[in-house]
């Protein structure tokens, strides 16, 4: 089967930008109400139609952290929205929010498509209100190295095709461990039978486990890789086909970008103790 690298959102599948693979956090299992109060799902919308295409963490009432392909990959209209407070798709919770997004700041390395620096800020056009289904992730200090196991979660594909993804409507989420970014590369190597990929040794963090299929997939992108309610990755791309023994899943490294996050936040953030 042939094997390639792709970014891991999910709107842009029906609607023309690069594929989005199919298949599942495989091993997930459905994640209970205010486990993930930090996360949420940015959707994408076109002549009053929306669909979930990303997920985001929520850094302060104003300020969200997702992949920065979750905007670059998008076509040149239609708008994206946040849905905070959720665990379902369809809840009408008294918690649930809808808020429009004011603007985004791109990585100023990022260069498109599976790339490093897969990084963005999103600044909301009004602010969220924090309560017990919505609440800000803490963060790294900069530099620090992420320690495993991890929780992954996303409302990403758990069934179908590139075209016609089965997407969940509970939360769904999968504890998975580091992969060493040096074994992650090798992988990759022998995957890609030597051609080059993007993996980034100061920029990124994988996780696997590699002997089991469990992968984040289409629509996961842009969610947190948390351990607690640390935010320790952005998931941003994988191996096309998702949900495949030996691939790993790849993340932008949240500790490297500290200082840049701070640069544009203009709200307290939180840090791990």
């Amino acid at each position: 089967m042939k094997v390639v690298l792709c970014v891991l959102a999910l709107a842009a599948v029906a609607l023309g930008a690069p594929s989005a693979p199919g298949g599942r956090i495989f091993g997930g299992i459905n994640a209970a109400r205010g486990e993930f109060p930090f996360i949420v799902s940015l959707q994408y919308c076109i002549i009053g139609f929306c669909q979930h295409s990303c997920g985001a963490t929520i850094l302060s009432p104003s300020w969200l952290l997702t992949a920065a392909h979750c905007f670059t990959e998008l076509p040149g209209i239609g708008s994206v929205r946040v849905i905070a407070g959720i665990l379902n798709q369809n809840d009408a919770n008294a918690e649930k929010q809808t808020i429009n997004i004011g603007r985004y700041i791109v990585h100023p390395n990022y260069e498109g498509g599976v790339n490093p620096h897969d990084i963005a800020l999103i600044m909301l056009s009004s602010s969220l209100i924090l309560n017990a289904q919505v609440q800000p992730a803490r963060l790294p200090r900069q530099g620090e190295e992420p320690q495993g196991p991890f929780d992954l979660a996303g409302w990403g594909s758990i069934g179908g095709s590139n075209l016609f993804p089965q997407m969940p409507n509970n939360l769904q989420k999968a504890v998975v461990p580091l992969v060493p970014i040096r074994e992650c590369d090798a992988v990759l190597t022998r995957i890609l039978e030597g051609r080059p990929h993007p993996l980034h040794f100061e920029s990124n963090v994988c996780s696997g486990p590699l002997d089991a299929p469990i992968t984040a997939c289409g629509g996961d992108s842009g969610g947190p890789l948390s351990k607690g309610n640390v935010v320790e990755g952005v998931v941003s791309w994988g191996i096309n086909p998702c949900g495949g023994v030996d691939a790993p899943t790849v993340y932008v490294k949240v500790s490297n970008y500290i200082n840049w996050i701070q640069r544009y936040v203009d709200e307290p953030l939180l840090f791990a103790d």
